[in-house]
């Protein structure tokens, strides 16, 4: 007797349930290493944390923890914000950046949307935050900060604020 069709589908179901299981088994620790590691690669172990893929977060309620992460067509989203503290006062920036990672048996294959892909062994951090690292120059660059976000540098501690403007005159 043939086997209903039923049972097809929920063996493919199944399947995918092993292997989203088997992604969240993976970068839950990951991503929490992950985080510890660019801190420390950063220099400053409070500049690092795991937040929300959007909305509102803040360093002074403390680090997040894995719930953060999102599975977003058929890739692991690990959501990072590193704080940048000014040099000047006591002011922060944090900026926001959505890591993706697929998991090919032992490679992790990591992106930023629009950037070329790293592909690394899973236990290869160095070269994973290196990638990061070299993703967060290009966005603090200055070429790219004024073409990419003209209304945040002005709002921000790290430039010029508003009363400072207000003295201004255009030439």
């Amino acid at each position: 007797m043939q086997e209903p069709r039923i049972d097809h589908l929920r063996r493919s179901i199944a399947a995918v349930g092993e292997e989203q299981t088997a992604y969240w088994n993976f970068f839950e620790p990951f991503a929490t290493e992950l985080v510890d590691r660019l801190a420390e690669y950063l220099g400053e172990p409070s500049s690092v944390s795991l937040a929300p893929i959007d909305g509102h977060f803040d360093f002074d309620r403390g680090r997040w923890g894995t719930g953060c992460l999102r599975l977003h067509m058929g890739r692991m989203v690990i959501p990072l914000m590193v704080r940048l503290r000014n040099l000047k006062d006591d002011g922060n920036l944090t900026l926001r950046v959505r890591l993706r990672c697929l998991l090919d048996g032992d490679v992790v294959v990591a992106d930023f949307e629009g950037q070329a892909a790293l592909s690394v062994r899973r236990d290869d951090f160095e070269s994973l935050l290196k990638y990061v690292y070299e993703y967060l120059c290009v966005a603090c660059s200055r070429s790219n900060w004024f073409a990419e976000n003209p209304g945040d540098y002005r709002d921000t501690a790290m430039g010029f604020c508003a009363s400072a403007r207000s003295g201004l005159t255009s030439r």
